[in-house]
């Protein structure tokens, strides 16, 4: 019975939903209760750049036409006859499916002064995978062909440049270059570029468009989206970095401007990588594993390089978390440790997939999860080390009174008393509770590793060599003064004493741990001192020199629970000389 404690099994699911209550005062939701012991785990957190670590409200900056760009309300000609090509793309989305500061809100926004854009005929609706958004519509000249999306993926489809001065010209391979290099300083400054291409039509088309449609287009010019990065973000990742979490930024953006918002917010180190999709379909997985220990930035990644960047990571050992907000995301989002739906924007798709829900657009509420699912290791520590440090001492009080005077201390009956005033109802008292007195740092540097470490060992040890000795010395002082059903007693008083005054240590400033303590102490005495009842439990009514006896055994063992950590802790790094464990070398690895 002292072996196997009965209250070890529900510690770990009534923690976490205690950990989930807490949580959701913070506007945390948790959909599954486990994720918070994996919230204590996480060591890599993939983020979704967009509505994540940026405001995800975008509007259109500028519109530039190859030479100059120009703000939507002071533009040209030239540049409203861009605005006006992408506004007819994008009014192709009906507005009750345009999330607000999403693309093609930020550009029929950017278009309200122009002319209403025409019906669309026909669309091709925008996908990762396509990386365009493409329409047909009639305008006064006849039908049309316009796309809106990745300059890169537009450029290739583009065989002529309307140019402001100079008319129609060939994309040739200087021009391709010059405007390459144009995009990358645009991106580089932090927009977000897209590109806007059309091509006259012969007729309307008469079947639906495809992706063969999207070819020889002119170059019309580029729009440049502002999206700014979170004034909190930097902190909060500051915070995340320092707990020992490494923060990879995931995007769909052009890679200079993935770049951009990585150092603005600094998560861009010396030595940091940035890759991009199409770099990342050429590596095989073990060229992979080898870049992700400096992989900072992926971009112009769709939901499969999202999916297998977390697969990666969680190939090599690493607890990852994914947060996003977009239905590009819910795929990754399910396959991580902790998949987290950030913000109350956050489309239902990545809502579903998700471990855990903010409802705030604070990438800060995700450090507050991470402080709660450490601290929840600490609190399953100390609930374990007093479980099993406590019934490895009532072991030891057993094994060692029988040796000594061949009876044992404690009968069954004594025994299934004691569990049931010390094992469970304060165990799960201090597993749901907060951890006291620690600041936000210091749970932060908790988890795992350090929890269920040394410092489990150095605790289990303590606890039970102080309720062994506090039994042993209570058993033997009262057989000396009286008969061994007395001494039967004292020695039960006296270890349920020792082990409920260490669990009040372990949460002093806490009442609720404090009183559950103590009513279980003196739901004990009121057992053992009543007549009748006594006997049931095998146990007798005690005077006052047998309560002075377990009084004093009771508190030696709380006190010497207090003295003996830098003696075990001392033992231990011995031990750890002699047999070489203490070696970096022979460190189990994780």
């Amino acid at each position: 019975m002292a072996a196997v404690p009965e209250g070890l099994p529900i510690l770990a699911t009534a923690a976490q939903l205690a950990a989930s209550k807490r949580l959701a005062a913070h506007g945390v939701l948790v959909r599954n209760a486990r994720a918070v012991e994996a919230l204590g785990r996480v060591d890599v957190l993939c983020v979704d750049k967009t509505g994540t670590l940026t405001e995800g409200i975008l509007r259109v900056a500028s519109v530039h036409d190859g030479l100059r760009g120009a703000t939507p309300t002071s533009s040209g000609p030239g540049h409203q006859h861009i605005l006006a090509t992408a506004a007819a793309v994008a009014a192709a989305t009906p507005p009750q499916r345009r999330r607000p500061g999403s693309t093609d809100d930020a550009i029929v926004i950017a278009a309200a002064e122009l002319p209403p854009p025409p019906a669309p005929l026909d669309e091709l609706t925008y996908e990762s995978g396509r990386g365009y958004h493409a329409v047909a519509f009639h305008d006064a000249d006849g039908p049309v062909l316009a796309a809106v999306g990745a300059p890169e993926t537009l450029l290739a489809r583009c065989t002529h440049w309307r140019h402001p001065t100079s008319g129609q010209v060939s994309l040739d391979h200087p021009c391709r270059t010059r405007l390459e290099g144009l995009i990358d300083c645009l991106a580089g400054a932090g927009g977000r570029v897209l590109a806007v291409a059309s091509r006259r039509l012969v007729a309307a088309p008469k079947s639906a468009l495809t992706g063969d449609d999207v070819a020889h287009l002119d170059l019309a010019g580029f729009l440049v989206l502002a999206d700014p990065a979170r004034p909190e973000a930097r902190d909060a990742l500051e915070r995340i970095t320092a707990a020992g979490v490494r923060p990879v930024v995931i995007t769909g953006d052009h890679p200079a401007t993935a770049r951009h918002l990585a150092t603005e917010i600094g998560i861009l180190p010396d030595g940091a990588i940035v890759l991009t999709g199409p770099e990342l379909d050429e590596l095989g997985d073990e060229a992979l594993d080898a870049l992700l220990p400096t992989l900072a930035v992926c971009a112009r990644v769709t939901p499969a390089h999202k999916a297998r960047l977390v697969t990666a990571y969680r190939r090599l050992g690493h607890c990852v978390a994914m947060t996003g907000d977009g239905v590009n995301a819910a795929a990754a989002i399910r396959l991580a440790d902790v998949g987290i739906a950030f913000g109350a924007r956050s489309t239902t798709a990545a809502r579903h997939a998700a471990d855990v829900v903010l409802t705030h657009d604070d990438i800060g509420t995700i450090v507050d999860a991470l402080i709660e699912g450490r601290a929840l290791w600490v609190a399953v520590r100390d609930a374990v080390a007093n479980l099993l440090g406590h019934n490895y001492g009532e072991i030891g009080l057993i094994a060692g009174v029988s040796l000594l005077t061949g009876t044992t201390p404690l009968t069954a009956r004594q025994l299934l008393l004691v569990n049931l005033f010390t094992d469970t109802v304060p165990a799960l008292t201090i597993a749901m509770r907060p951890a006291p007195d620690l600041d936000p740092a210091a749970l932060l540097a908790e988890g795992p590793d350090r929890s269920f470490g040394p410092a489990l060992s150095d605790a289990i040890a303590v606890g039970g060599v102080a309720t062994g000795l506090a039994g042993v010395a209570a058993y033997l002082a009262a057989r000396l003064t009286g008969t061994i059903d007395r001494a039967r007693t004292v020695t039960l008083l006296s270890i349920v004493g020792a082990q409920l005054g260490q669990t009040a240590l372990l949460r002093p400033t806490d009442p609720v741990v404090v009183g559950a303590a103590v009513a279980s102490g003196a739901a004990l005495l009121g057992i053992v001192e009543t007549p009748g009842l006594s006997q049931l439990f095998g146990c007798r009514p005690l005077g006052p020199v047998g309560l002075g006896i377990a009084g004093a055994a009771a508190a030696a063992g709380t006190v010497g629970s207090l003295l003996l950590p830098p003696v075990v802790h001392n033992a231990r790094t011995l031990v750890g000389r002699f047999t070489g464990a203490d070696r970096p070398d022979e460190q189990p690895q994780r």
